[in-house]
């Protein structure tokens, strides 16, 4: 920028020379025109003196290029100065605008940095927390499995719950079929056991009937004598003499809760177990004695035979 003060000094001080050339030139020629200044009129003197302005000399004329030639120098110098100027301002804007860049590329990296800080504490967390994370995944796969199974314990119990339930309504609808026809069956068999005690009926009726005239013929011919004597011909096997049961292989002894049982056809004595329950029908071996038919069966004691008549 101040480079050309020179020629600056030097180009006014050429058109000062220049001026002040043209202006003695002006004076002289005035000064030689003086006595007929007052004559002409003042539009001719202006035209003379432009016309003495108008026809400069070589001097002047050398002074005008150069200073044209100086003027389009500054104007060439001025229109860089101004360029260099211009290009000052967008480098200054653009060292401004990279300076603001820089700044907000430096707060990014700062940022940055912060976040590559954060993640390497992440990250060593993260393998501080590794053996843990591990083991909750196998505790998570883990407790998956289980609950896997659990689920297809549950389903197959859901399944078995299910068939239970139709099995059981199924039961239920058998069993309401089942009390329907027993209700039907205890009828008919209500009807068939009263048909079949009504003919036990009959028959002992009409048994009883003909043992009723058996009995009054036998009671006839019997006598007390008879009885004694049948009574007094039976051989019975005396208690002290039998302390045991006399059963092939048995061999119970008799006493307070093993009771002893006399035959009434052997006379021989026993225990509960080995004696039939049915004791022998006195009335059967009446008719046999009355009928003169020969039997190995013995006579029932008199209690017997009366309790027999008495029903």
């Amino acid at each position: 920028m101040m480079a050309p003060q020179p020629l600056l000094l030097d180009l006014d001080a050429s058109s000062k020379t220049l001026i002040d050339s043209k202006n003695d030139h002006a004076r002289g020629m005035v000064g030689a025109a003086g006595g007929w200044e007052l004559e002409l009129p003042v539009i001719a003197r202006a035209k003379a003196i432009e016309e003495l302005l108008s026809s400069p000399s070589a001097p002047c004329i050398d002074m005008r290029s150069s200073l044209a030639t100086a003027l389009s120098a500054v104007e060439q110098y001025e229109s860089e100065i101004e360029d260099l100027e211009r290009r000052l301002r967008d480098t200054s804007h653009a060292l401004a605008t990279k300076a603001r860049r820089e700044e907000s590329l430096r707060q990014v990296l700062a940022a940055k940095e912060k976040e590559l800080a954060a993640l390497k504490e992440m990250e060593h967390h993260w393998k501080s927390q590794h053996p843990i994370l591990s083991a909750l995944l196998q505790d998570t796969t883990l407790l998956t499995t289980q609950l896997n199974e659990a689920n297809a314990i549950v389903t197959r119990q859901r399944d078995a719950l299910r068939s239970a339930k139709i099995a059981l309504a199924e039961k239920d609808a058998r069993v309401s079929q089942l009390e329907r026809c027993w209700g039907n069956d205890d009828k008919n068999i209500i009807t068939i056991r009263e048909r079949k005690l009504g003919q036990e009926l009959d028959e002992r009726t009409s048994r009883l009937r003909r043992l009723s005239v058996s009995s009054r013929r036998s009671s006839s011919r019997l006598s007390m004598y008879d009885v004694h004597r049948d009574l007094t011909e039976h051989r019975w096997i005396p208690d002290a003499s039998a302390p045991q049961c006399m059963h092939n292989g048995c061999g119970r002894r008799f006493g307070v809760w093993i009771w002893r049982h006399h035959c009434r056809r052997c006379y021989r004595i026993f225990c509960g177990r080995h004696t039939g329950v049915l004791p022998l029908s006195v009335v059967d071996g009446s008719l046999d004695r009355e009928l003169g038919a020969e039997t190995k069966r013995k006579k029932t004691p008199l209690s017997s035979f009366f309790k027999l008549i008495m029903k």
